[in-house]
C-alpha cells in the first residue's frame, strides 16, 4: 500500500469547497425564483429576477453535482482527466487562481501516483 500524494487530499478539499459554493449559488437562485415579487424594484423586474434565479439554480445544482462526483471518482486515467476538468472550471474565476494554479501544477506533476 502506498500513500497517495498530498495533492489528492487538496483536490478533495477543493471539490468539497466548490460543492458548497455552488450549493450557495443554487440557494440564491431559488430565493430569486420564489421571492421575485418581494425583491423586484425598478432596475430588476419580477421576470428578470425569475430568469436570473432559474439560471443560478440550474447552474448551481449542476455544478454542485459535477464537483460532488469528483469527491468519489478518483481512479484511473479518466478520473484523472475529470479532475483536470474540475480544476479548469475553477480557473475561470480569478479568485480561485491562488489555489487552482498550484493544484493544477501538482496534479499534473503527480500524475503517475494519482492514476
Amino acid at each position: 500500500y502506498r500513500e497517495p500524494p498530498a495533492v489528492v487530499t487538496w483536490q478533495l478539499v477543493y471539490c468539497a469547497a466548490m460543492v458548497l459554493v455552488y450549493l450557495c449559488i443554487a440557494l440564491v437562485g431559488i430565493v430569486f425564483l420564489f421571492g421575485a415579487e418581494e425583491l423586484a424594484d425598478e432596475e430588476m423586474g419580477t421576470t428578470d429576477l425569475k430568469v436570473l434565479g432559474l439560471m443560478f439554480a440550474i447552474l448551481g445544482i449542476g455544478l454542485a453535482l459535477l464537483f460532488a462526483a469528483g469527491l468519489v471518482w478518483r481512479k484511473g486515467m479518466v478520473g484523472w482527466v475529470f479532475h483536470i476538468v474540475l480544476i479548469s472550471i475553477g480557473l475561470t474565476s480569478a479568485c480561485c487562481w491562488p489555489s487552482n494554479i498550484p493544484l493544477l501544477i501538482f496534479w499534473i506533476k503527480h500524475k503517475d501516483s494519482v492514476v
